[in-house]
């Protein structure tokens, strides 16, 4: 059928595609449904482009979309990134994409897009490019979009969200379509029951704080980059709730963590303004490993301090407060390995990353 897309694979390396028959030309109508027994993919519907030639997700004419699902004043289309291991979604709009994915279908390739209701989905001839055919360079940056792309050590896939700002109004976003490859990473944005790759929102002042979820895949290393105009936002902080840890992203872009399948899918939290519990200040610690020991430097911090150990696959392996102003020496029952100390009071918080040697 013209226009169906298909989920297809081939065990041969870069093997030869064959196709038979006219290339299309003129006019093509998709027929659309909205009905599903998994209730997370509603209206969702697999096309292709019919063409030999690229199309435009973003032409101002040559689509009928009107049976589409609304999406921040455009309407979303999602692409396979194999090398993601994950869907990125382009907005009609905005333009903007995660993942890599852009405006631009390549000539044969099938794309998702989410129907609204019962319709056709219409192109013609005025949408095709000769351009973006295998274009999987990043998006421009726009001035107002906070990008995340989180990447797994273990094998380079990743995942990304987008936060938009200055629309008139909050609104949902791109839906959050999930890899069905298990080891990706998936990173998400959560509103209400649903969840969403790209959220509108107005401004800063009505959004302090947007909550991020991450689902790691496989236990390991993990790093969150962040890309965002630095003019255009006075304070982006990321908040990991799991170690306590508040990194500023206008000065540092990376943040690296361990994750574990069990953890909390509500890890992180971006925030634009003050944050409220956050420690004020960098406590005046020092951490270190001393012949199979842990230990502990507060004799600069007054307070009592909890401490917080976890391993490379983010479990919390020690925890316990600690008083001020003395050195602690802390044998922790733990093979040698990479850990993450946490020190937090009222005052402040240190974390440090250590190779622990445990001596025996």
């Amino acid at each position: 059928m013209v226009g169906r897309g298909y989920l297809y694979s081939v065990q041969a390396t870069n093997p030869t595609k064959e196709f038979i028959g006219n290339l299309n030309n003129g006019p093509v109508n998709y027929g659309l449904t909205i009905s599903s027994t998994d209730v997370t993919l509603k209206g969702f519907n697999l096309v292709g482009n019919p063409y030999s030639a690229s199309i435009d997700w973003g032409a101002s004419s040559g689509w009928t979309r009107s049976n589409l699902l609304d999406s921040g004043s455009g309407y979303d289309m999602w692409i396979w990134n194999p090398s993601a291991s994950n869907y990125g979604v382009c907005n009609s709009f905005t333009m903007s994409g995660t993942n890599d994915v852009t405006q631009y279908i390549a000539p044969m390739q099938g794309y998702f897009v989410r129907a609204n209701s019962v319709g056709d989905l219409t192109l013609d001839n005025s949408v095709r490019v000769h351009n973006g055919a295998n274009d999987w360079k990043s998006a421009i940056l726009k001035p107002e979009v906070v990008s995340l792309v989180v990447q797994s050590a273990s094998d380079n896939t990743f995942d990304e969200v987008q936060l938009l700002f200055g629309y008139s109004k909050n609104q949902t976003g791109a839906a959050k379509l999930f890899s069905q490859v298990v080891t990706a990473p998936s990173l998400y944005i959560p509103r209400e029951a649903e969840y969403y790759s790209v959220r509108y929102l107005t401004d800063t002042v009505e959004n302090p704080a947007v909550p991020v979820m991450f689902k790691p895949g496989r236990d390991g290393n993990y790093t969150i980059k962040s890309s965002f105009n630095y003019d255009q936002f006075e304070t982006v902080i990321l908040e990991d709730r799991q170690t306590n840890v508040f990194q500023n992203l206008k000065t540092t872009q990376a943040y690296s963590f361990a994750a574990s399948k069990t953890n909390d899918a509500n890890r992180f939290v971006l925030h634009f303004g003050l944050v409220k519990n956050q420690s004020v200040s960098e406590l005046p610690a020092k951490i270190y490993s001393d012949g199979g020991h842990l230990i502990i430097d507060l004799v600069l911090v007054p307070d009592e301090t909890e401490v917080a150990v976890y391993d490379v696959l983010g479990r919390n392996v020690f925890k316990q407060k600690l008083q001020g102003g003395g050195r602690y020496s802390l044998n922790l029952n733990i093979p040698t390995e990479l850990l993450v100390v946490r020190l937090k009071n009222l005052n402040g918080s240190f974390c440090q990353k250590l190779l622990f040697t445990k001596k025996f």
